[in-house]
């Protein structure tokens, strides 16, 4: 069903919504109106580009809300964007995607929607037009039964190819022969790496016994001192090192005094002096002694105001002229000129009267001589009243009377803001007057030449002039004991060196002891071993024979499982081939019967919507196998044209009824009644009103207004 449509920039429709409601509903208008474009856009609107008739318009915009089997729908396009949702969830976006979904939705195409949905302005004959061979396949195709001839030739084509790979497969299968064993016991791979190890092993002892490590000679002491003893030395004059280091720097980090305690009083004295006149100076920044007298400050700020006063006076007066003439005297010189145009008028009418011959009686054709014929002759006023000076002049009185005691007033030579400055200066001169009493005895004072800074240096430095000779001192007591002490670093290198090589010396006296011992566990494994060489080539030359035939057992089961998965193929192929042979056969009963309901069907809901279209006039629809259409036994192509119409309609709704009613209950027509007499279109007209009936919704473009449940005038302004 459908529940809205809203299309933007198609032709005749700039930006127009409809809504739809169940029932009948009959669209009019005037021509070229785009009636029929609506029923194009809804098409659009659900199948995309293939329902247009011609290109699609520059920025056109199509939305459309519907319901299939109660589930409401909305489906947007705009240029090459598409969007379908599902009760408000997005269910598909862009074109095709759009176009694929809204299929499944309806189950069905364009194709079946033209046929069974709708009947476009033009159309209603098609159907009937048709030869039976193209009515055929039309209405095959709609009802899907060129579907089921597809898949009946599929079947039979998938019998066809899987038979005759059962063919292929039984002509290349081939059983394999197994493989005969070598002679002797099986050697494995165990066995040849066991041998191999032991070969390994005797090459290993025959390599260790011939490298003998050899013994260096006893290194010899450089001194009896000790390595401890030297380094506790070497220790010592180090530390004496760093504490002279350590006392130095704190030494140098303490200044030498640069000022005595006076000289620092005096400067530290100069310094408040000049801290206190700097606080004089900021306390007192931007007051200036007033120049004017309160007296000469309100006088000028008088003069201001009363030419602000004036000034206000004349913009307010700017353009008004005092009248030289009363009302009276304006009243009376219109009247004058009323008078002269009248005058002038007549003497334009009567150059153009007409004069009987007989008794020269005169008359105009103008309706106007009536009123001028008896204008007296009046002389042209010498000059017209000038009405807007005076109105001027008299809708301004209440302002003259608001600046008559307003006098003139020349501008002052001092500038304003000149005197606005000396009041604000003269009041901050009379707040200011506590403050500058406050600093009135501090005098100016120039900063110090010694930096506050360097003031704090030197009280430091003085402070700490003790400490740095007691840190010298001792620093000077440290360094002699350094100096008195020899440096052992040389001696602790060398006895380090000697040390080290004594242990490695001792290291290599017991490796080569153990070595002795271990070389008689090694030759008597060598005479365990005997000769693995020998061993080993016999039975590498037995595990290569035997490696052979694992490998052919190993390709004779890989092919004996290839020859039983191809007897298994082989059987699957047959049995595959029946069962499409079977499907190809079920499908075949399915289009008989399909077929075997439909034209009954079809046949008897056409009869009930004929006789309803006409009045009771006709009551037949009969459609054979071979698509023949007869209406009450009469070939349909032998009908009047109202009659084939009416044949045509009956038929295209009944496929709707049949075939797609259930799921998207909507029928519309495009001028279904253009060929049809005022009794037959009112028939029509009444039996689509009882097919609301069974359909949900039916919707008729006609130029013939008929009852119905609702109405959509497209000539009438929304």
């Amino acid at each position: 069903m459908l529940h809205h449509l809203h299309i933007k920039n198609c032709f005749t429709h700039a930006d127009r919504r409809v809504e739809f409601a169940p029932g009948l509903t009959c669209i009019t208008g005037p021509n070229e109106i785009g009636k029929s474009l609506l029923l194009e856009m809804v098409a659009y609107a659900l199948f995309g580009a293939v329902a247009l008739r011609g290109s699609r318009p520059d920025g056109l915009f199509v939305e459309l809300g519907f319901a299939v089997k109660g589930v409401p729908y909305r489906v947007t396009r705009q240029g090459a964007k598409a969007l379908l949702l599902r009760d408000g969830a997005e269910l598909a976006t862009g074109t095709k995607p759009v176009n694929a979904a809204i299929v499944r939705v309806l189950g069905y195409d364009h194709t079946v929607y033209g046929m069974a949905n709708l009947c476009a302005q033009g159309q209603i004959e098609a159907l009937g037009a048709m030869k039976p061979a193209e009515r055929k396949k039309a209405v095959d195709q709609t009802i899907g039964l060129s579907v089921l001839d597809e898949i009946t030739k599929w079947c039979g084509d998938q019998a066809l190819g899987f038979t005759r790979e059962a063919d292929t497969l039984e002509r290349l299968l081939v059983k394999p022969i197994p493989p005969e064993p070598p002679e002797g016991a099986p050697v494995t791979a165990a066995m040849v790496a066991a041998a191999e190890a032991d070969e390994r092993e005797r090459i290993e002892l025959l390599a260790w016994i011939r490298n003998e490590p050899t013994v260096p000679p006893e290194p010899v002491a450089p001194g009896a001192e000790s390595a401890t003893t030297l380094q506790s030395l070497v220790d010592e004059r180090q530390q004496l090192a760093l504490q002279v280091a350590s006392l130095k720097t704190q030494a140098d980090a303490i200044p030498d005094a640069a000022m005595t305690e006076d000289e620092i009083a005096l400067a530290e004295a100069g310094w408040t002096a000049f801290h206190r006149a700097q606080e004089k100076a900021r306390a007192l920044a931007g007051l200036v002694e007033p120049t004017l007298t309160e007296a000469e400050i309100a006088a000028g700020l008088s003069g201001w105001a009363a030419f602000h006063r004036s000034e206000e006076k004349r913009k307010a007066l700017a353009g008004l002229v005092e009248p030289t003439m009363s009302r009276a005297d304006c009243d009376q010189l219109l009247a004058q000129w009323d008078a002269h145009d009248r005058w002038t008028q007549r003497q334009k009418l009567a150059e153009h009267l007409s004069q009987c011959p007989k008794c020269g009686h005169e008359w105009a054709d103008d309706a106007a001589w009536d009123r001028v014929k008896d204008a007296p002759e009046t002389a042209r006023p010498a000059r017209r009243p000038d009405l807007r000076v005076l109105d001027a002049w008299e809708a301004s009185a209440d302002l003259r009377a608001e600046y008559a005691a307003v006098p003139d007033a020349a501008k002052p030579g001092v500038p304003e803001l000149t005197y606005q400055k000396a009041q604000l200066a003269l009041t901050a001169w009379k707040d200011s007057a506590d403050l500058r009493a406050q600093f009135a005895g501090v005098p100016d004072a120039p900063m110090p030449k010694v930096t506050e800074a360097a003031l704090r240096l030197a009280r430091n430095a003085l402070a700490e002039a003790a400490r740095k000779a007691a840190l010298v001192t001792a620093m000077t007591g440290i360094a002699a004991r350094f100096v008195a002490l020899p440096d052992r670093t040389a001696d602790l290198a060398a006895r380090r060196r000697y040390d080290a090589d004594h242990a490695a010396w001792a290291v290599a006296v017991q490796r080569h002891g153990v070595w002795l011992t271990e070389r008689v566990a090694k030759n008597l494994r060598l005479d365990a071993l005997g000769d693995t060489g020998t061993t080993l080539a016999q039975l590498r030359d037995a595990h290569q024979r035997w490696a052979i035939f694992e490998r052919e057992v190993a390709a004779f089961e890989k092919a004996h499982a290839q020859y039983e998965q191809g007897a298994a193929n082989l059987k699957a192929a047959r049995e595959t081939a029946e069962h499409w042979s079977n499907a190809k056969k079920a499908v075949a009963d399915l289009r008989v019967r399909v077929k075997a309901y439909l034209l009954p069907s079809l046949n008897k809901v056409a009869s009930l919507l004929i006789g309803q279209m006409t009045g009771g006039k006709r009551t037949s629809v009969l459609v054979d196998e071979d698509f023949d259409i007869r209406v009450d036994g009469q070939p349909v192509n032998t009908l009047s044209g109202s009659g084939k119409a009416v044949a045509n309609l009956s038929l295209r709704v009944a496929l709707g009824l049949v075939l797609t009613n259930r799921v998207f209950s909507v029928f519309m027509g495009d001028e279904l009644d253009a060929s049809m007499d005022k009794d037959r279109a009112g028939c029509t007209a009444e039996a689509l009103a009882r097919l609301t009936e069974t359909v949900g919704q039916v919707i008729v473009v006609s130029h013939k207004p008929f009852d119905a449940d609702n109405n959509i005038d497209l000539g009438v302004s929304a």
